[in-house]
């Protein structure tokens, strides 16, 4: 039982690393999707562009498959992703 709790111990401390990974690209992104939307806003766009929006979602479910991650993983993280990325875009309008 004490390398149960050795081993899992270990697993976790890497996925705790993996997650702090994942928070600092996380913030990396929306310091572009801010980027993104003050050059919307410069050049008069609205924040949503559904034609990239499906390219967009479709790339990246590709990629996920190629990862073999789950689609249904890779579509509502996306999709969470892109609602919030419109909700920092409409917000720097105001």
């Amino acid at each position: 039982m004490n390398n149960f709790n050795e081993d899992i111990e270990q697993l976790r401390e890497e996925i705790d690393s993996l997650d702090i990974e994942l928070i600092s690209i996380l913030a990396q992104r929306i310091k572009v999707v801010e980027a993104v939307g003050k050059k919307k806003t410069e050049y008069g766009l609205k924040p949503f562009d559904r034609k990239r929006w499906k390219i967009v979602l479709n790339s990246r479910i590709a990629l996920g498959k190629e990862a073999g991650l789950s689609l249904v993983l890779v579509r509502s993280i996306f999709i969470i992703l892109h609602r919030h990325s419109l909700y920092i875009q409409k917000r720097l309008r105001l």
